[in-house]
């Protein structure tokens, strides 16, 4: 009987305690809210104010510490002095990134934000037309409960204008599909479009865009774009160069030169310009009937346009790879390919969905030997892999005094410089 009385005892204790103890170990939630003014970021920019606000459900939950870090996806900013804080310790040193508040008097739910003020300096970018944007409530911002970086952290919940700030690009053209590029971006001597397609068919949006116009100093044309949010985006130029001297050897006009990239410092690193395989835009020719993996070198395809379907030899885009289109067929619908022959970086296929687009391109693939002229001479070897600029018209008169007049038409695919000497 007392056996059975102790264990009965023990299974309504059991019972009483799986009510009662969720209720006494629950950790009270926390909250918080953060505000970053102003949301866009330029070189003028001197001073960020941050607004934490305790948003906790209950009242129970202040904060009494925090962590304020720049996130790394903005290494343009930088702190410039020791931030201001209502109250607390501010703690920071010189040249770091993050600083600290410690022993701030509770703040609690309701209460008014606490604002701090963070002196910055702002480096916008002259290399790129990207606008980097950075969260202010991810790491290494943290607010604890204790008053010294301790205890129970919160978690940041959304609010507005909220934490995100961007810093604001130099590039302030805005290319528009299928539009002409606006003349007091592309300055004297620069006239061209934003084709209407991308290279690899992908959604075509407006983008960020400027051209270093540099014909009067040096005789070069550097056309940037944002390739983080358009980087398939086909630019379409002629240059009126200022003009130049023959070639002293051959008697006729310098290489027209193309660079779309740069070394660690900076300097273009400049390929004799090719010519284009065509003098069309990238356009649609079909579309997959059915998806393909990365192996099968035959699919089948529906003709959409609008671009004309040539004879077998040609080049094609689908997706980031490029494919030789050995025949199409009886039918004009069942293609045989070579797959992966853009070469580079990425050389082998990809699998492809059905109803991908199926592009024309341009673009040739670089002969043997293929290397840069300057930077050093010889420096860089693009033998075997396409070039993301080529000339598809250049026209050129003599002018006298051992002097030449060039006009240069290119598809930029690249974010590319064009040079004459």
């Amino acid at each position: 009987m007392n056996t059975l009385r102790k264990l009965v005892t023990v299974v309504m204790a059991l019972m009483l305690a799986s009510f009662v103890l969720p209720g006494w170990a629950a950790t009270p939630v926390k909250n918080y809210s953060l505000d970053m003014s102003p949301s866009n970021l330029t070189s003028t920019t001197n001073s960020l104010t941050a607004w934490f606000r305790n948003v906790s459900p209950t009242g129970n939950s202040t904060f009494n510490s925090m962590t304020i870090g720049i996130p790394a996806s903005l290494p343009g900013v930088s702190i410039t002095a020791k931030p201001t804080a209502p109250s607390g310790t501010v703690q920071w040193t010189p040249g770091s990134r993050s600083f600290t508040i410690k022993n701030i008097p509770p703040v609690k739910p309701g209460d008014p934000a606490f604002v701090v003020t963070i002196p910055v300096n702002v480096v916008v970018s002259t290399t790129s037309c990207d606008s980097p944007t950075g969260d202010w409530s991810g790491a290494p911002t943290k607010l604890w409960t204790g008053s010294s970086l301790s205890g129970d952290s919160f978690a940041w919940v959304a609010s507005t204008p909220g934490p995100v700030t961007t810093i604001t690009s130099f590039c302030q053209g805005t290319a528009v599909c299928g539009l002409m590029l606006d003349p007091n971006v592309t300055g004297n001597g620069v006239t061209g479009t934003r084709e209407l397609d991308n290279k690899d068919g992908g959604t075509c949006n407006p983008v960020a865009y400027t051209f270093q116009n540099q014909l009067t100093v040096n005789n070069s044309v550097h056309a940037l774009w944002s390739t983080s949010t358009q980087p398939a985006a086909v630019f379409n130029y002629t240059i009126d160069w200022k003009p130049s001297a023959l070639d002293p050897v051959t008697g006729r006009p310098k290489v027209t030169k193309a660079a779309w990239q740069a070394d660690s410092s900076g300097n273009p690193i400049y390929f004799p310009a090719l010519s284009c395989l065509s003098s069309l835009r990238p356009m649609q020719y079909a579309a997959l009937s059915a998806d393909i993996n990365n192996s099968v070198t035959g699919f089948t395809v529906t003709i959409t346009g609008p671009a004309t379907v040539p004879a077998a030899p040609f080049p094609i885009v689908v997706g980031t790879e490029r494919m030789q289109v050995n025949s199409t067929g009886t039918d004009g619908l069942t293609w045989t390919v070579t797959r992966g022959t853009q070469g580079g970086p990425l050389p082998t296929a990809t699998s492809h969905t059905a109803g991908a687009k199926v592009m024309s391109t341009p673009l040739p693939i670089a002969p043997a030997g293929y290397v840069s002229v300057s930077d050093p001479p010889g420096g860089t070897d693009w033998s075997g892999r396409v070039t993301p600029m080529c000339i598809w018209d250049e026209v050129w008169t003599s002018v006298g005094a051992g002097l030449v007049h060039k006009t240069t038409s290119v598809f930029d695919i690249g974010d590319g410089w064009m040079a004459v000497d």
